[in-house]
């Protein structure tokens, strides 16, 4: 893990960082995520049908790989001292091949861009985007590839 101070936060843009260990996907934690938001298509949660279909295996929803990016990403970078980080959410998302069950992710974080900002509630901050991509075991192509934003509060 790398640990950034705001001013080595702030020189960083360019940076890569990681990739992070990677991150089994099991056909529970993709049960789970489906029954938690309510989406139990077949390609996701009937191991049997999936077999048969060209994809040959479930996949897991692009949802909960982008979710995964969190934990991922708590693994490579840490910003300290900061009183707090607000997600600021995405730019763009992009889903670019699927994520089958059995197979494993890692992620590559790209420290964009910092903007120094002042929260809502008058809290002194930067702004930062992130350029992540999610790469699979069993693919050429990466999975996920998005920017997002997190603004970290000190």
């Amino acid at each position: 893990m790398t640990i950034l101070t705001l001013v080595e936060l702030s020189r960083s843009a360019g940076t890569t960082f990681g990739p992070s260990e990677w991150m089994a996907i099991d056909q529970g934690r993709v049960d789970a995520y489906a029954d938690a938001v309510g989406d139990r298509q077949w390609i996701h949660v009937d191991v049997g049908r999936a077999r048969a279909s060209p994809m040959g295996a479930t996949i897991a929803h692009g949802n909960f790989t982008l979710a995964l990016v969190t934990p991922m990403f708590d693994s490579l970078v840490s910003v300290q001292p900061c009183a707090r980080i607000l997600n600021y959410g995405y730019d763009k998302v992009r889903f670019l091949a699927p994520v089958r069950v059995g197979s494993r992710i890692r992620l590559t974080a790209e420290l964009a861009r910092v903007e120094q900002r002042t929260a809502a509630s008058g809290e002194a901050g930067v702004l930062v985007a992130w350029k992540f991509t999610v790469a699979s075991d069993d693919g050429t192509r990466p999975a996920v590839v998005a920017e997002k934003l997190q603004l970290f509060l000190f």
